[in-house]
């Protein structure tokens, strides 16, 4: 069910009880957002709204030094905290850092004691913390920006800060201890440890975040064991391309088939001889041209689907451009490609590569 918005005539009420009450008018943007933003809507400004309620603006729109002091006065005759002014006047808070750089040197500025700053430590700030936990305040941005400064500087964020306290991890976030404790809770429940974050992506990218690898995540829940062993990257040189293709050759798997056999291989004989032809030849071979017909390109498709390779167009262009182009020409378009094999692919919302423009291919 929507929310009712304030009438205009429930505006202008609002706005005369807390002028009233002694209360500020001006700058609640952030402490009555629901107010501020119903005002705009009825009267096309908080001013105007104001002005309509009969109630005097005591802020001037132009703020110069002398009205920043006049407003600071009045806000201390009335009453509202000066230190709170943050909630309640950001108009007079910015004003004031503006025209004497801090809103202290504008209180002292204004012949009003400003209140002592607070020495933070780690001891201060775990006992803070625990005190608005337990009062229900969970947003300590909001409550106590000083504080939430102070948990930053000293902690790196409010997550590490509940951690030491001993306190609960928030709802539906994540910390060191949150992705230990998940990961301990899959593993007993038999799901695949050697898949980053047991396929549960949100799992993996706060691993990643608080730990910088899912096999350091792993090591701090004390399962590493249990882990496979990393796999050694494959340093490709000139003449590894080359034995890799006599090697397949002796196999019996033809050199135009390669591209769709090891991947790596050929992505390898393109970075060392600038084309997987060049590298074809240099092995000794002569790479000619693959003959492609409609039933061919969907024979492919259906193998590297079967395979499990990637099959969006970007991945195609970047990693089977013969394949790609043939189809194109042959079909239409890659996807129409993909639907006469038979072949539903989801693009992702971020492609890994650009694909390739006139590439030539064996």
């Amino acid at each position: 069910m929507p929310r009712r918005r304030m009438t205009g005539e429930e505006v202008l009420e609002a706005i005369r009880a807390r002028h009233a009450r002694g209360e500020a008018v001006v700058g609640l943007s952030l402490a009555l957002p629901k107010l501020y933003h119903a005002a705009r809507v009825a009267f096309g400004s908080w001013r105007e709204a104001v002005l309509a309620a009969g109630v005097p603006v005591n802020v001037p729109r132009k703020w110069t030094r002398e009205r920043v002091l006049e407003a600071i006065r009045l806000r201390h005759r009335q009453g509202p905290p000066l230190a709170k002014v943050w909630q309640d006047d950001m108009g007079l808070l910015d004003a004031a850092t503006k025209h004497f750089g801090s809103w202290r040197k504008a209180l002292l500025a204004a012949g009003l004691q400003a209140a002592p700053r607070q020495r933070w430590s780690r001891e201060t700030i775990l006992e803070s913390l625990r005190a608005h936990y337990n009062r229900g305040h969970t947003a300590v941005h909001l409550i106590d920006p000083k504080l939430s400064a102070a948990v930053t500087r000293f902690f790196g964020n409010l997550d590490n800060a509940y951690e030491a306290a001993g306190l609960p991890h928030r709802p539906g976030r994540w910390s060191k201890r949150r992705i230990v404790d998940t990961i301990q809770d899959y593993y007993v429940r038999g799901k695949p440890i050697q898949f980053v974050g047991f396929k549960d992506k949100r799992l993996a990218a706060a691993a990643k975040r608080y730990f910088g690898s899912w096999r350091e995540a792993v090591t701090a829940a004390g399962l590493l064991d249990r882990m496979p062993p990393p796999l050694v990257p494959h340093r490709w040189s000139r003449q590894a391309v080359i034995d890799a293709i006599q090697n397949w050759h002796r196999q019996g798997v033809p050199v135009t088939s390669l591209w769709a056999r090891d991947m790596n291989l050929y992505s390898a004989g393109k970075v060392q001889f600038g084309s997987w032809r060049n590298a074809v030849l240099a092995a000794g071979f002569e790479p000619g041209l693959r003959a492609w017909t409609r039933q061919l390109v969907v024979q492919e498709i259906q193998s590297l689907h079967e395979q499990g390779r990637p099959l969006t167009t970007t991945a195609a262009f970047c990693e089977a451009s013969a394949l790609a182009g043939a189809a194109t020409r042959l079909f239409g378009s890659w996807k129409k490609a993909l639907r006469a094999a038979g072949v539903r692919v989801v693009s992702p919302a971020k492609p890994s590569c650009r694909p390739a423009k006139n590439r030539r291919s064996a």
